[in-house]
C-alpha cells in the first residue's frame, strides 16, 4: 500500500506500538489499544441502533400524521355539523377553531396597520 494511503490512526498505531518510549505520561499504551479494540463492537451496536432509531423515528412521524389526519377530519365533521345547527356542535367547533385562524382578513389587517401608525406616531 502506498505510504500516502496509510491512515494517521494506523500510523500512529504501528509508530505506539514501536516507539513507546514517546507515549506520553498520562497516555498508557493499553488505553489506546483497549479502545481500539473496543470501537470494532461498539461500531456494530452503533450502527444496529442508528438503524432501529431510524425506523423508531419514521413509525413515529407517520403515527403523527395518522393523528393529526384523524383529529382534523373530526375537526370538519364538526364544523359541518356546526353549520347545519345540530345541538353541541357549535361550542366544540368554536373551541376547536381557534388552532385555525387562518388568514387575517382585511379589517383585521387595517386595524392591525392602524395600530403600528398609532404606536410609530406615538413613539416620535
Amino acid at each position: 500500500m502506498a505510504d500516502k494511503l496509510i491512515g494517521f490512526e494506523d500510523k500512529a498505531k504501528v509508530y505506539m506500538n514501536s516507539n513507546p518510549e514517546f507515549m506520553p505520561g498520562f497516555l498508557p499504551l493499553s488505553e489506546v489499544t483497549n479502545d481500539r479494540e473496543l470501537r470494532g463492537p461498539m461500531s456494530m451496536i452503533f450502527t444496529a441502533v442508528s438503524a432501529l432509531t431510524y425506523t423508531l423515528d419514521d413509525t413515529y412521524l407517520k403515527l403523527n400524521s395518522e393523528i393529526h389526519k384523524g383529529n382534523l377530519a373530526y375537526y370538519n365533521t364538526v364544523r359541518e355539523a356546526a353549520s347545519g345547527g345540530l345541538p353541541g356542535a357549535k361550542a366544540i367547533y368554536e373551541d376547536t377553531q381557534k388552532h385555525f385562524p387562518g388568514a387575517p382578513t382585511k379589517a383585521q389587517r387595517k386595524l392591525k396597520a392602524a395600530e403600528a401608525a398609532e404606536e410609530a406616531a406615538a413613539g416620535r
